[in-house]
């Protein structure tokens, strides 16, 4: 209870208080930090899938642009009627933004493994030419298959059937299939027209990887300041067809596959009432995107339903009803994106960017603590420094009122003629001599100290003996010396080299040292000065065997205005401003002063000056 009750308490209970506080808002910031991280993971997580999925959507749309712009009836085929397909490439050529994406064009005849067709862009028709290994291989794949992906796995290239005429639909229904499920019975299908053969339109991966995929890139996972995602693009065999960086990614944060047609496009072909297909708002409504694509009409559904189309016949009177199977979403495609962040994983990027977060602010709550404390501690060493102050203050009054007292008392006698005597007289002259020479020597020193505070102090630094700074010091302490009847031993090396210093003040220097210690010398009357050279320094010791200094008081002891309480409790005089005095002038002389004390034992103060100490 005494503790608690103590005064001394209640200038901490603030402190505690917002220290306190500032370790709530670390926690709250702590959780809250983490709650924006992970809605930020979140949301980063969201758009990547989304823009994952849009490069591989906008791909597979460029690849359906030129398979839907090269259904061609087989009567022109037929007829040799070239103008229709030219025309039509024409308004590719002109509509598209990677017109060198069709590399070559052949037509195969089915059932024709004799005859190929190439087609000739200068004169704009097919002309005969030679089977290779590849296009052998493509022709018999294609044949072999009653239902044919038009991407063709191997090759960068497409498989367009030319079908013949086939009957005319008034209703087609668009039907996803699931799991293996048919709930619509098959008698219902109608068959697609038979095949008269295949266009195979080779692409150019040149243009594909220089121009198509860095313009998706570019588009979807790059910023002001660069992409902060690495991409690659593998095929069936996990080959690497395209990346932006040289690092293999191993561990992709979002994937899509795509180069494929099968998902959601399907293809009907140029009728007169097709123009009318998806035209109200409610087939909208249904989920039904109608793109015109030239003279072809594509449905695509992002629906997982069965979907109703309406084509309306004037010259038809029964509905006929075509079914088609399809698949809804990008799971199917020859490549593989892969998209990774460039930190290593989305995860690792949101958990590096909470890190530096929790930082930041925690690096910010930390100053402000640290700020509340050191404003603490310097309003308690203000607070302490105050109190010596004052305590210096009280000293040297005390300190001044002995000598005045003596001096006024001495002078009283020698006015009123109660010393009459010539001896008696020079005593009187001698006693108020001496004590102005106190009082001058403390005013001296307060002097000396507020100098050397304000910082207009001046040295006179010139290349000096020591042993004639020591013998000067030695001078003016002697006759106290001698008055204490002290044992003085000296241990000065010969030949020590000069150095540059101010003599008169660092003589003061040793001179407040050796005071120090016949003041401090609890009845013990030994004395030693020495000095020697060693490790390109001098070093100068004063050391005695006197009252000794407590650990407790060694780290203070140079610190202006302060007394130890041993020696206030002995009531030895002095105000706590010699050795502060000392470590100034040391310090001015590039130099360093230490102690080493015991209580009872004595103490030895160690001053290294630098020999080579040019730069004055």
């Amino acid at each position: 209870m005494k503790f608690w009750n103590n005064k001394n308490l209640i200038p901490i209970l603030p402190v505690i208080f917002l220290l306190g506080l500032l370790g709530l808002l670390a926690g709250l910031q702590y959780k809250w930090l983490g709650q924006i991280s992970d809605a930020e993971r979140e949301h980063l997580q969201n758009r990547l899938q989304d823009d994952t999925k849009r490069f591989a959507e906008d791909f597979n749309r460029e690849v359906q642009t030129v398979y839907f712009n090269f259904r061609v009836d087989a009567e022109d085929f037929k007829n040799q009627n070239r103008n229709v397909f030219n025309k039509q490439l024409d308004n590719w050529n002109n509509q598209t933004q990677f017109p060198q994406l069709i590399k070559e064009i052949y037509f195969v005849k089915k059932g024709d493994s004799q005859t190929l067709l190439k087609f000739n862009s200068i004169t704009g028709t097919f002309e005969e030419t030679e089977w290779t290994e590849d296009l052998t291989n493509i022709e018999q794949n294609i044949n072999a298959k009653n239902e044919l992906n038009p991407v063709l796995e191997n090759y960068t290239a497409l498989a367009i059937p030319i079908l013949e005429k086939g009957e005319n639909v008034r209703q087609i229904i668009v039907r996803s299939k699931q799991n293996g499920s048919d709930d619509i019975n098959t008698e219902s299908k109608m068959l697609l027209p038979e095949k008269y053969g295949f266009l195979i339109v080779f692409l150019d991966e040149n243009a594909i990887k220089t121009q198509i995929l860095p313009s998706l890139v570019n588009k979807y996972f790059s910023n002001n300041e660069g992409s902060d995602y690495k991409l690659s693009i593998t095929n069936l065999n996990n080959k690497i067809i395209f990346q932006t960086n040289d690092e293999k990614i191993t561990s992709p944060d979002s994937t899509a596959k795509f180069f494929d047609l099968k998902p959601t496009g399907f293809t009907f072909f140029r009728e007169n009432g097709a123009d009318n297909l998806m035209s109200s708002p409610e087939n909208k409504e249904k989920g039904i995107i109608h793109n015109q694509k030239l003279s072809t009409k594509t449905v695509t559904s992002d629906k997982n339903e069965i979907l109703t189309v309406d084509i309306k016949k004037a010259d038809e009177e029964k509905p006929r009803i075509a079914i088609l199977q399809g698949k809804v979403g990008i799971d199917d495609g020859i490549w593989t994106l892969n998209v990774q962040h460039s930190d290593g994983s989305l995860e690792h990027f949101i958990t590096n960017t909470r890190h530096r977060n929790l930082a930041v602010s925690f690096g910010i709550l930390t100053l402000l603590a640290a700020s509340v404390v050191l404003i603490f501690v310097s309003a308690q060493r203000s607070k302490k420094l105050a109190q010596r102050q004052l305590d210096f203050v009280s000293s040297v009054s005390h300190e001044f009122r002995t000598p005045l007292a003596v001096i006024y008392s001495a002078g009283e006698n020698l006015t009123d003629g109660v010393v009459n005597s010539p001896n008696q007289i020079t005593r009187y002259g001698n006693l108020i001599k001496g004590e102005g020479k106190k009082l001058t020597a403390m005013v001296e020193q307060i002097l000396e100290f507020a100098g050397a505070r304000s910082g207009k102090r001046k040295y006179d630094f010139r290349p000096s003996n020591i042993e004639e700074i020591i013998e000067n010091a030695l001078a003016e302490c002697q006759p106290l010396i001698d008055e204490k009847d002290f044992v003085l031993e000296k241990e000065i090396s010969a030949k020590l080299p000069e150095i540059s210093a101010d003599s008169n003040i660092l003589s003061h220097a040793i001179q407040n040292l050796i005071l120090n210690s016949i003041k401090y010398s609890s009845g013990s009357r030994w004395l030693k000065i020495s000095v020697n050279n060693g490790g390109g320094d001098l070093k100068i010791s004063v050391e005695d065997k006197g009252l000794g200094i407590s650990k407790k008081d060694l780290t203070h002891i140079f610190e202006p205005f302060y007394r130890a309480k041993t020696v206030v409790d002995e009531q030895i005089h002095g105000n706590g401003l010699g050795l502060s005095l000392v470590k100034q002038i040391v310090e001015a002389h590039k130099g360093k002063i230490k102690v080493e004390s015991e209580v009872g034992k004595g103490s030895k103060f160690i001053v290294q000056l630098p020999i080579n100490n040019n730069e004055w």
